[in-house]
């Protein structure tokens, strides 16, 4: 079978088997060839098979196509060419002529060619289960036990660039984060260091960057500064308590399976509260980021309407400093700069601060950074803390979760292996436990970070581990330098991070595949804004479950017709050449039958069988009926009693085991009787053609 193989910079990310559908190419999520990238239209290009050739055709990209260093608008592939895209190359080879490629040969020389190591460590790992040196549960716990004694030589090299890109991101990250939370900067660089160790060791996912976020810290300076006021040792201590719960709760649900609890948080409700969130942010660093001046407040209205007052009198140092920090990051993206833009801005505004003397000028600047290594704490929260956090750190747990999850699981996809989901869920409570410990707050799986990580080539989580003692020692010997750090360029840092998060593609994608999700999305947006994050994220999670429940209880219901020449039976609306049969009315119901629909169905049915002339035979396609309540056994009685009394009878098709064993308990199957029961529509209308003469 043909394959595309798919390669950044660092090397292969992945694979793709060619059938005969078409493969969509682009910076749209849905392509199956996803390359995220500023210079990838989002609808690039596509391969698609041509008769016994594949080709490739340009979709009128912005950027072009390269195919073996030729600009092409369509070209005909042959085994070995390269499709240039960016950064990107797509390397096709033609191997329609060797066997499957799941056949064993195939398979034990992808791994040969592909990745020596995997060989390596299945061989390590049918030997440790012959020795019994590591029991299951244990590696099963801490997967690092796993990849650690089979190690690549060759990776650590990438591993350690990866580890040093990401700890220098970390600082400033790690230092502006903590000011978003209302912690003194260190306790940004004390998140960074426990926290990435302990998830190195008990994290499945390969690729992920966890620390501090922007949407955690906006959520824990929003619900502990109702508490206490920010910056304060009460806060802080509220801080600590709240981290140790979150980890606490995140342990107890990934032990006990409850993994499945955040599906319930689907896609528009966290595009519209990621949304929110970023909006809240990026309105409330206005503040810091232009001199304003203005004290917190408790809305984002207020925020809002106070920032908007303040904007014609900015204190004009600050403003040039923040808006430079912006434009220069955003300088440092479009030339793709192997040094991440906040480490950059971060030495460079330091010196040039620390040179020209901003904080004499008016400027806030970090200040005075305690030196030395976080000491190790467990703080006993009290009743009273755990009653007025517990709401808060609840949607922290989920929130965090999923953000985790959903980035873990987007690399994996990526490079090929699989995370567990549970296991996500205990290896970041315990991240978190350890944050507490070490005076931290909050952490989770970074989206931007991770990305940054894997384009700098991380293999395996020793990066992280690199990082984390790259980060302590920052914490232990560098502090001193932090002092002429710019607030504007820290708050710089944060609103770059998280406009990318304001996603207006989210309603285009929304607005063409379930428009009525859009609702949910707004919802979830409008409600977070003006009422908090756990009251948006509650409504939108409200608004999700009556958006489905509308949809279930007014599901399609199809007349069906023969395709010409065939056996199949597809709607008629649908298939124009479609054959219906004179006298039988062959109904599908694409839903299961139970109380919030049944009286639907049978009003909907009802007209379809009061037609003039009324049909002889209804035939019931139930080969979409997954289950039926007792409300919608009582109403399947009485449509059959109703068809029954106007000399219409009652086949039906496809009905499903568990439907069947109902209808049997309920006496409707013996009513109706066996023989009007068949596998396939074509079995009953064998039956129907032989009885009815038709």
């Amino acid at each position: 079978m043909s394959t595309i193989r798919v390669f950044d910079r660092n090397g292969e990310i992945d694979r793709v088997f060619l059938g005969d559908g078409q493969v969509a190419i682009g910076r749209d999520i849905r392509a199956r060839i996803h390359l995220d990238s500023n210079d990838i239209s989002s609808s690039h290009g596509q391969i698609q098979r041509s008769d016994d050739h594949y080709e490739y055709q340009d979709l009128g990209s912005t950027n072009g196509s390269l195919v073996n260093g030729e600009s092409v608008e369509r070209a005909i592939l042959r085994d070995g060419d390269i499709i240039t895209l960016g950064d990107y190359r797509l390397v096709f080879g033609d191997d329609s002529g060797s066997a499957s490629p799941y056949a064993a040969s195939e398979r034990t020389m992808a791994i040969s060619l592909g990745n020596e190591r995997l060989t390596q460590a299945t061989q390590a790992s049918a030997t440790a289960k012959k020795n019994g040196s590591l029991p299951q549960w244990l590696i099963k716990l801490a997967p690092a036990l796993h990849w650690m004694p089979h190690y690549a030589r060759d990776e650590l090299r990438a591993d350690l660039v990866a580890g040093l890109t990401i700890a220098a991101l970390l600082v400033p990250q790690g230092m502006a984060y903590a000011l978003l939370a209302g912690l003194p900067p260190v306790h940004g660089l004390y998140a960074s260091v426990l926290p990435l160790l302990l998830y190195a060791f008990f994290g499945t996912s390969r690729h992920l960057a966890v620390g501090p976020v922007a949407l955690d810290s906006l959520l824990v300076a929003t619900g502990v500064g109702a508490m206490a006021v920010a910056g304060t040792s009460q806060y802080i201590a509220l801080v600590v308590v709240l981290t140790l719960i979150i980890g606490v709760l995140q342990l107890l649900m990934g032990s006990l399976k409850l993994g499945f609890i955040v599906n319930f948080l689907s896609k528009p409700v966290l595009t519209g509260f990621t949304m929110a969130a970023a909006i809240i942010i990026s309105v409330g660093q206005l503040n810091n980021l232009l001199g304003l001046g203005l004290s917190r407040s408790k809305t984002f209205f207020e925020t809002a309407s106070n920032t908007i007052e303040a904007l014609p009198h900015p204190h004009l140092w600050t403003l040039a400093i923040g808006l430079s920090g912006i434009v220069l990051l955003k300088v440092i993206k479009q030339l793709k700069s192997p040094v991440p833009g906040p480490v950059i801005l971060l030495i460079g505004g330091t010196l040039i601060s620390w040179l020209v003397g901003f904080a004499d000028h008016g400027v806030a600047v970090v200040g005075a950074v305690p030196s030395g290594l976080p000491q190790l704490a467990f703080a006993f929260p009290d009743q009273s803390q755990i009653t007025g956090l517990l709401p808060l750190a609840l949607t922290l747990s989920f929130i965090g979760f999923m953000g985790t999850l959903s980035t873990g699981k987007n690399y994996a996809s990526r490079f090929g292996y699989r995370i567990d989901a549970d296991a996500e869920f205990r290896a970041l409570g315990i991240s978190n436990i350890g944050s507490s410990l070490s005076g931290g707050f909050p952490v989770s799986g970074g989206l931007s970070r991770t990305a940054v990580n894997v384009n700098a080539g991380a293999k395996t989580q020793l990066a992280a581990i690199v990082s984390a003692l790259l980060v302590l020692l920052s914490v232990a010997f560098l502090t001193p330098l932090f002092y002429h750090v710019p607030v504007p360029l820290l708050s710089a840092i944060i609103v770059f991070s998280v406009v990318g998060l304001i996603n207006i593609a989210a309603f285009r994608y929304l607005a063409s595949v379930k428009p009525l999700e859009i609702l949910v999305l707004l919802t979830t947006l409008l409600v977070t804004l003006s009422q908090g994050f756990s009251t948006g994220l509650l409504a939108g999670i409200l608004m999700a479950l009556i958006v489905h429940i509308v949809i279930q209880t007014r599901p399609n219901i199809s007349l069906l017709g023969r395709l010409p020449n065939t056996a199949i039976y597809r709607s008629l609306d649908n298939h124009p050449e479609a054959e219906h049969v004179d006298g039988v009315a062959i109904l599908r119901i694409d839903a299961s039958f139970y109380f919030a629909n049944a009286e639907f169905l049978q009003r909907k049915i009802a007209e379809i069988t009061e037609a003039d002339p009324p049909p002889k035979i209804v035939l019931l396609d139930a080969s979409s009926v997954n289950d039926l309540d007792s409300s919608g056994d009582s109403v399947f009685r009485d449509i059959y009693r109703d068809l029954n009394r106007h000399g219409i009878q009652l086949y039906v098709a496809g009905i499903k085991f568990p439907v069947r064993e109902v209808l049997i308990r309920s006496g409707l199957y013996e009513e109706i009787g066996a023989k009007h029961f068949f596998y396939t529509v074509e079995a009953a209308m064998q039956r129907i053609r032989e009885a009815e003469k038709i």
